[in-house]
């Protein structure tokens, strides 16, 4: 175990070169603790942010960025033939990755750009419901209204409780 001092706080875990990697634990000098697992000095992986007023955000988290475990357990979830497979915390973040591009692509409205990044996520888990939802939203924005129903209907087929996909079909039927 290292320990390191910054200015915003003491790192005490595993670390590569000076850089927290691994399991770890920083305490803020003003606000928060977070223990968990870090890379490049990020907090990426399972980890536990403790503020200091007593709030806790537990769960997963990508290049310092918290996954709320509702995201987290939709973004899991992958149905193939029938069978529900969860996908491991290494997909997970591949997919959170291509959601993050595919968000920059949609803020610059560059939508065939997001779809592609949309595509690299559904290869992962063809079956994720929270990813075909954003492939539909994507296809309306192209005005590939077709597309966008099939897409939200599938994602409803594979989670029933998702009613994000049925809001924006409705949308869709209303365009």
């Amino acid at each position: 175990m290292e320990i390191f001092k910054f200015n915003d706080g003491i790192y005490e875990g595993e670390a590569i070169d000076g850089v927290p990697n691994g399991k770890g634990k920083f305490t803020s000098t003003v606000s928060y603790v977070y223990e968990g697992e870090f890379l490049n000095g990020n907090f990426h992986g399972k980890g536990k942010l403790t503020s200091s007023d007593g709030s806790v955000l537990d769960g997963m988290w990508i290049n310092d960025e918290f996954i709320d475990n509702e995201t987290y357990q939709r973004m899991r979830v992958n149905i193939e033939n029938g069978i529900t497979q969860t996908l491991s915390d290494a997909e997970i973040i591949e997919i959170h990755n291509y959601y993050t591009q595919a968000s920059i692509h949609m803020s610059k409205n560059n939508f065939v750009e997001e779809f592609e990044a949309l595509s690299k996520a559904l290869a992962i888990a063809p079956n994720n419901a929270s990813t075909l939802v954003k492939i539909g939203r994507c296809y309306r924005s192209l005005g590939q209204h077709d597309n966008a129903i099939d897409s939200y209907i599938t994602a409803i087929r594979i989670d029933p409780s998702l009613g994000v996909a049925y809001t924006n079909l409705g949308v869709v039927y209303l365009l």
